[in-house]
């Protein structure tokens, strides 16, 4: 039976638990990540034992965090925007985390909503590029809450893809395309009419995050598209499985 190929466009670091479970099931694992994550200092007016607790909008916050405070307090109350960034708190000694089951800045503020407690205050740890203003909403919302913010990393769009991805597009040879991010299908969206090649995907299926990161990248054409039931990594294998076996 002929090995399926996937082609996996996030940040190389954060595709490792992903690419070994695909190579597991059998199949060959291509990378072309769209977006390069960029570290960016923590502004040396926040001390961070300064807070009651520390916000993360996403894996990238928290490892960016850690490298800037080699000695964190891992028992301080921590909030993670879903399961992912839950998970890389855990792995690295946090104790009392909260998160929500679904992946969006929504679910967070209303996870935040639940424990946030007056007159205390709050570090929102961010990315540059950011789709919900959690600062803006919890303060508008929580009039004798404060809450600071520190922009830990910015996310740069790859103006290309990988060569040997390009290649096995052409060849026809790339079984499905996996999107976790509204940037980053945005990102492919445009490398991919810039260099002409739409017309290779119709043999591709389009596998995504949710329903909005299928919005960046409905246009192409693609064989089908196919979207996780809740934007985690246990429902993007459970779908490309479910994929898999209809096929059979």
């Amino acid at each position: 039976m002929t090995r399926s190929t996937i082609l996996l466009t996030r940040p190389e670091a954060d595709c490792i638990a992903l690419s070994n479970k695909l190579e597991e099931k059998g199949f060959n694992v291509v990378h072309s990540p769209m977006l390069e994550i960029r570290n960016i200092n923590i502004p040396f007016d926040i001390d961070a034992t300064n807070y009651d607790a520390l916000i993360f909008t996403s894996k990238n916050a928290v490892k960016s965090f850690l490298k800037q405070t080699p000695d964190p307090n891992t028992t301080i109350q921590t909030y993670a925007v879903g399961p992912g960034t839950a998970a890389e708190l855990k792995n690295n000694g946090f104790e009392n985390i909260h998160f929500s089951t679904q992946s969006n800045a929504g679910a967070l503020i209303n996870e935040i909503q639940k424990n946030i407690q007056s007159h205390k205050k709050y570090l929102y740890l961010r990315g540059k590029h950011i789709s919900v203003n959690v600062k803006q909403i919890l303060e508008q919302q929580n009039v004798d809450v404060q809450v600071d913010e520190a922009t830990l990393y910015e996310s740069i769009t790859n103006k290309s893809i990988h060569p040997d991805a390009k290649s096995k597009l052409i060849k026809g040879e790339i079984d499905y395309i996996a999107f976790f991010s509204e940037r980053t299908a945005k990102a492919f969206n445009e490398v991919i009419n810039g260099l002409e090649l739409n017309r290779t995907l119709f043999n591709t299926k389009c596998l995504c995050f949710s329903d909005k990161v299928l919005c960046s990248v409905s246009n192409l054409n693609w064989q089908s598209t196919h979207t996780c039931k809740t934007p985690t990594l246990d429902s993007m294998m459970n779908l490309i499985d479910e994929i898999e076996t209809n096929k059979a």
